[in-house]
C-alpha cells in the first residue's frame, strides 16, 4: 500500500496545472508593457524629425535641393543659383540662350521649397534678407553653383513649428551640412 500511496503523491506533483496563475499573468504583462513603452521612447524622435514642418525635414529637402543643383550645374557645365525667399527658396539654371536663370527642367527633388518655420539666411558671412518681389530673371541669383564645383558660400538657420533649429552651411567647396542649433 505504501507504494501505491506513495505512487499517487509522486504523480500529483509532477502533473502540470492548466492555465497560468495570476503571479504569471502579471509577470508577462509586465515585461510587454516595459517593452512596448521602450520601443515607443526610442521611435519618437525619427518621427518627429521627419514630420513636415520640422527643421530636420525642410532642412533635408533644402540639402537634397542644393546637392541636385551642384550636380547639375557640374554635369551640364552651365551655372545654377539658389534664389533665398522669405519663407523659402527657389533653384534657378542658366538658361540654354544664356539669357536669364529659369527654374530647372528636371526630375527629382523640388526645385523649389517654403519652410513652415522662421529661416535666416547669411550670404557669404552676410545676412542676406530675401524680398518678397520676384527677383529680376537676368541678374545672377545670390548663391551660385559653378561647373567646376564651387559655390557661394551660405548658411541657413531653420527654426521649424515646435521651436527646434537647424543649421545648414557651406563653405563653397564642401556640400551643404545641417546639425542640429
Amino acid at each position: 500500500m505504501r507504494s501505491s500511496a506513495t505512487g499517487r503523491m509522486i504523480e500529483r506533483r509532477t502533473r502540470s496545472p492548466h492555465g497560468f496563475t495570476l503571479i504569471e499573468l502579471i509577470v508577462v504583462v509586465s515585461i510587454i508593457s516595459v517593452l512596448a513603452l521602450g520601443l515607443g521612447l526610442s521611435t519618437t524622435p525619427v518621427v518627429e524629425r521627419n514630420r513636415p514642418g520640422s527643421a530636420t525635414h525642410e532642412a533635408a529637402a533644402l540639402a537634397g535641393a542644393v546637392e541636385a543643383a551642384r550636380e547639375r550645374a557640374f554635369h551640364q557645365r552651365r551655372p545654377a543659383g539658389l534664389v533665398p525667399q522669405t519663407r523659402g527658396w527657389a533653384i534657378v539654371a542658366r538658361a540654354p540662350e544664356g539669357e536669364g536663370w529659369v527654374p530647372p527642367g528636371w526630375g527629382g527633388p523640388r526645385h523649389e521649397g517654403q519652410f513652415a518655420g522662421a529661416v535666416e539666411w547669411q550670404i557669404n558671412g552676410a545676412p542676406h534678407f530675401p524680398g518678397t518681389i520676384a527677383p529680376d530673371p537676368d541678374a545672377a541669383p545670390p548663391i551660385l553653383f559653378l561647373p567646376d564645383g564651387r559655390a557661394t558660400a551660405f548658411r541657413v538657420t531653420l527654426t521649424g513649428q515646435r521651436g527646434a533649429a537647424q543649421i545648414c552651411a557651406t563653405d563653397g567647396l564642401e556640400p551643404l551640412t545641417c546639425r542640429p542649433r
